[in-house]
């Protein structure tokens, strides 16, 4: 299944319109499974189907995703999905598999990674090069504010490699190791091999795209608990405040009494 989909706690799906999290216990997914009954050049195959309604009160929006699926046969009357390769899959709803982003993030960054999941199915090796300019655009943005003099650096090269070296040690290894993937996997979609088969390239397209969105989170998580500590900071200031008031309101009153 896609890792965009299904990445996380086991049984957990995430809507693809509005971005809620949920648990499939409660909220349930319908399965088909639809077995062919001759065999192709990859055996026995089917398709399996999930479907399922965001919970959300505010969408309420229906997700469909259909794989092609190798089978294995486990006895005489019953196939089941054990140890399956997905050989293709498709997504009709929604029509654009783009996770919703928060509207402060840079246009030209949406574009591209709404460009990368637009393209993902019919062109994989696309998907990959727009997802590797989306993080060189999303380097070039992300210290603008907080670090300018590195901002500056990291816009005045050209080189992807030597933005990641410049931001590393501002970033989480998990998060540098995401880079320079989508950098590398981005370069062999700009000069393909023939030793690569499509299939393999558009399972690896889609992790490219789990990886920008974990990338994307992470920026969105900074940006969350920076926001935090500036409300903590004013309240602190507002807390010191009242507590020289309270001192100078004590100080006023003992100096009547004396």
């Amino acid at each position: 299944m896609n890792p965009r989909e299904d990445r996380g706690r086991h049984g957990v799906r995430e809507c693809r319109y509005c971005g809620l999290s949920f648990t499939t216990h409660r909220n349930p997914t319908q399965n088909e499974h639809i077995f062919f009954g001759d065999t192709c050049e990859f055996g026995e195959t089917g398709l399996l189907i999930e479907t399922y309604v965001c919970p959300g009160s505010e969408c309420r929006k229906r997700s469909l995703s259909i794989v092609w699926t190798t089978t294995e046969v486990t006895n005489t009357y019953e196939r089941t999905f054990v140890n399956t390769e997905d050989l293709r899959a498709w997504r009709p709803l929604p029509a654009i598999q783009a996770k919703p982003q928060p509207d402060w993030i840079p246009p030209k960054i949406r574009a591209r990674y709404n460009e990368a999941c637009a393209v993902l199915q019919e062109s994989p090796s696309s998907s990959v090069m727009q997802s590797r300019a989306c993080i060189s655009l999303l380097l070039d943005a992300r210290w603008t504010d907080d670090d300018p003099d590195l901002s500056e650096r990291i816009n005045n090269t050209d080189s992807l490699a030597k933005k990641i070296r410049l931001a590393q040690d501002r970033l989480k290894p998990e998060i540098v190791t995401a880079l320079d993937a989508i950098r590398l996997v981005g370069n062999e979609g700009a000069h393909p091999s023939v030793e690569v088969l499509t299939d393999t390239r558009r399972e690896e397209a889609d992790l490219v795209l789990a990886g920008i969105e974990m990338i994307l989170k992470e920026w969105e998580r900074s940006c969350d608990e920076k926001e935090d500590m500036k409300r903590i900071s004013v309240l602190r200031d507002e807390a010191e405040a009242r507590k020289d008031k309270r001192t100078a309101r004590r100080a006023k009153a003992t100096k009547k009494t004396t």
